[in-house]
């Protein structure tokens, strides 16, 4: 199958947990052109293919051509993005998030990111080791993971839930009408969800620091 200008933009949408909006604000053009270069019924033009590769954070050639990671990835390329910060809290305070974020709180410690994320989003330190192991998904305990609660959660992304009286961090996995919170070490155990409403949050993006 050979991929698209629109796979391309989808792709790094994706990988940048961007949104529509982001790329109107980048590019200066209509939602409806943006929507029209995501569904591929139409490409971007000249004009707009710089501002466009740099919010995706690509070579303007990889964008128009495809071609390998090398390709894509623009040398020495220093994140530009804005840096914000968003408040740590702890397991405890991440279950009751939904009370507390409508509340004029002073939380005493923050996360700085670069992360397109809603004036919603927080962050929590990994307190144990059960998303640890050797595949492509590995949080080791300690790492800070940044959860917005107003991305949607989809299967096979980490997220944060409250379940009984605990709250954890898993990964969703939906296999047809029932939903599970899968650890990724396997000494832990799995949890079956009764209701998608448990979730509090998705995980956008995880910070580790080097031991």
């Amino acid at each position: 199958m050979i991929e698209s200008v629109s796979d391309r933009i989808n792709k790094r949408m994706q990988d940048l947990n961007l949104r529509s909006k982001d790329l109107v604000s980048a590019t200066g053009v209509s939602k409806g052109t943006v929507s029209q270069w995501v569904n591929g019924n139409n490409n971007p033009s000249a004009t707009h293919i710089p501002k466009l590769a740099k919010i995706l954070n690509v070579t303007e050639s990889w964008l128009i051509n495809g071609g390998s990671r090398s390709q894509r990835d623009k040398p020495n390329e220093v994140d530009q993005r804005p840096l914000h910060k968003i408040p740590l809290i702890s397991l405890a305070q991440a279950g009751d998030w939904r009370k507390l974020m409508s509340l004029d709180n002073d939380f005493p410690n923050w996360t700085n990111v670069t992360d397109d994320v809603s004036p919603h989003a927080f962050s929590v330190k990994m307190d144990n080791d059960s998303m640890t192991g050797d595949g492509p998904i590995s949080i080791p305990e300690g790492s800070i993971i940044i959860f917005d609660p107003d991305v949607k959660p989809q299967s096979g992304k980490i997220v944060l839930a409250r379940v009984g009286e605990s709250t954890v961090i898993k990964k969703l996995v939906i296999d047809g009408p029932s939903a599970y919170l899968v650890p990724i070490k396997p000494s832990y155990k799995t949890i079956e969800l009764e209701s998608l409403d448990h979730i509090i949050a998705t995980g956008v993006s995880v910070q580790t620091k080097l031991p």
